[in-house]
């Protein structure tokens, strides 16, 4: 069957003769042409917009949008800083020292006179730029220190080697003087802090019956020591410690937005192929009934294929 019509006209004659049918395949197959005739109104209406050929309808296609989106993350700011210890700082110093030795062993005196020494003898000492102390021996038993008008008594007894501690008591008295004995019993006398000796006869010479010399005694050097004479602060190297945190851009990535209709071409309508596979797939004796009244007409020719 060839099926050649035109298009609007065939549309008013179907939706006539569509009114008079009452078979519910007929009415169907009527309604599948004039919906497809109603298609082809609107493609001719769509002429002007699409400036193409009314059997051609425009194509769509959904298409996805996307935007580009930065991905942070979170991470510690972190300072390195320096980290110091305190520590000692040292220096070489002489070791000096003053210090008069007797010659006489006084283990065993017992007194002033078992010294040889006689009453009311006296001597002199100072250290450095300090204040001379007189030391007298008074009696037999009693030895005194006179510092700046200030008088100190100093008692012993009878014994063996009294004398030689009383001796040393009344020394030790004076400031900045250190007394001691030798393992030999021999009288030491030390001036503190490096600083002269000066020991001088005042009456009767008692230093000579002591084993002493008159004189001024100057510091010596007798070794070295390390002294602290401050401290430092010392490098011992670097740490790192977290001052806050940070979003750092660490790459990007793509976001779906959302869909845009968008044209992708024009689709062709082949409206008599269409029409005449709804007809093909009627009743015939359908098609003789609804064509009828057009059969004849210049606009609607059916053509039976042999």
């Amino acid at each position: 069957m060839q099926v050649r019509t035109d298009t609007s006209q065939m549309l008013l004659q179907l939706q006539a003769r569509d009114k008079v049918l009452d078979n519910n395949q007929q009415k169907g197959a009527a309604q599948q042409i004039v919906d497809l005739t109603s298609g082809l109104s609107v493609q001719a209406s769509q002429r002007s917009v699409f400036d193409a050929d009314p059997l051609f309808t425009p194509k769509f296609e959904s298409i996805a949008r996307y935007s580009t989106k930065d991905v942070y993350e979170r991470r510690d700011v972190v300072k390195t800083q320096a980290v110091f210890e305190t520590r000692a700082v040292y220096e070489e110093q002489e070791v000096l020292e003053t210090k008069v030795v007797g010659t006489k062993d006084l283990s065993t005196v017992a007194s002033i006179d078992e010294a040889g020494i006689k009453r009311r003898a006296k001597f002199s000492i100072s250290v450095g730029d300090g204040s001379t102390a007189v030391v007298k021996f008074n009696s037999a038993r009693k030895i005194t220190v006179k510092v700046d008008g200030v008088v100190e008594e100093f008692r012993f007894g009878a014994e063996d080697g009294s004398f030689r501690l009383g001796l040393q008591e009344a020394l030790n008295s004076i400031e900045g003087i250190s007394a001691s004995y030798t393992d030999q019993g021999k009288l030491s006398i030390e001036a503190a802090d490096g600083n002269s000796l000066s020991i001088f006869d005042i009456k009767n010479s008692p230093l000579q019956k002591l084993g002493l010399s008159e004189g001024v005694t100057h510091a010596s050097v007798v070794g070295y020591q390390q002294a602290q004479i401050g401290t430092e602060r010392v490098k011992i190297g670097d740490e790192k410690i977290v001052t806050g945190s940070e979003n750092v851009k660490v790459g990007t990535k793509q976001v779906l937005d959302g869909y845009d209709r968008e044209l992708t071409g024009l689709e062709r309508v082949d409206s008599a192929t269409a029409i005449a596979e709804i007809l093909l797939k009627s009743d015939q004796s359908y098609l003789k009934d609804l064509f009828g009244a057009i059969e004849a007409s210049s606009e609607l020719e059916i053509v039976q294929s042999p």
